[in-house]
């Protein structure tokens, strides 16, 4: 995942820097250092989120595994975070990141092997989890850094 969190922070920082019209370095660090705090910290909430309602549900899921699913789930949101640093998109596309649940429920069955009744439960929860939490702190973030 690091990879594409850097791939989303280069896209912003592009984005803000060059392609804006009121692209400076300052605006430009400030977004990016915005972005890059919420993929990660939204990755990890998600994840710690997910494994609770795994054990919640008496799954017992490797964390590797867990991990792999919250990646696999929340890439769309990610490609969403690159292609908005990059141009300005209207707000109707992210209509788009409901396609989130079919992902979901692939990967409920890719990644954690689980193909009984639980498989929709599971699927709209996590993505129901990586929508909310990503989408949150993403514009928490963009709140609170970029009108300092």
């Amino acid at each position: 995942m690091y990879p594409i969190f850097g791939f989303i922070a280069f896209s912003v920082f592009v984005g803000t820097m060059w392609i804006k019209p009121e692209g400076e370095i300052r605006s430009a660090l400030k977004a990016c250092i915005a972005v890059i705090s919420a993929v990660f910290g939204g990755f990890y909430l998600t994840y710690y989120l997910t494994n609770s309602l795994l054990f919640l549900l008496t799954i017992k899921i490797e964390w590797e595994k867990t991990q792999q699913f919250i990646g696999y789930t929340s890439l769309l949101l990610y490609i969403l975070f690159s292609v908005t640093g990059l141009l300005s998109i209207p707000i109707w596309i992210w209509g788009i990141v409901l396609y989130t649940v079919f992902i979901a429920y692939v990967g409920v069955a890719l990644y954690l092997q689980i193909n009984d009744a639980r498989r929709l439960l599971i699927a709209c929860l996590t993505s129901f989890i990586v929508i909310t939490v990503l989408v949150s702190v993403f514009f928490i973030l963009q709140a609170l850094i970029i009108n300092v």
